[in-house]
C-alpha cells in the first residue's frame, strides 16, 4: 500500500466517499481534506464540521491538514458556492494554529 511506504508528502481524501475510521492512524504526510460537498447544493453544518475536524486531527494527527471541497464546484449555483467556501474559511479561522498553519 502507498500509504505506508512515504513515497507520499500529501493525499486528497474525500471524506463524503471515505470513511475516517477505516483509515489508518498517524499519518507521516499532509492530507488535504475534502469536507464540503461540491456534489451537492445543500449547505454543510460548520458544528457538525468542526466535530469532524477534531476527530480526523485526533485520528490521523497528521503533520499538516488543508480543508477544502470534495470536487470542483463549478457546477453549483454561484450563490451556494461562494457559501460553501465561506463555511470552509471560518473552519480555517478557527483551526489555523491547530493545523500547523498551513491551510
Amino acid at each position: 500500500m502507498i500509504l505506508k511506504t512515504g513515497a507520499v508528502d500529501m493525499i486528497g481524501i474525500d471524506f463524503y466517499q471515505t470513511d475516517l475510521a477505516k483509515l489508518p492512524k498517524n499519518f507521516s504526510f499532509d492530507i488535504i481534506a475534502g469536507i464540503v460537498d461540491g456534489r451537492n447544493s445543500l449547505l454543510e453544518d460548520e458544528q457538525v464540521l468542526k466535530k469532524f475536524v477534531d476527530r480526523m486531527i485526533s485520528h490521523t494527527k497528521a503533520p499538516a491538514i488543508y480543508l477544502s471541497n470534495n470536487c470542483e464546484l463549478e457546477f453549483l449555483p454561484e450563490v451556494v458556492a461562494r457559501r460553501k467556501l465561506e463555511i470552509l474559511g471560518k473552519l480555517k479561522a478557527k483551526y489555523n494554529k491547530t493545523l500547523n498553519s498551513k491551510l
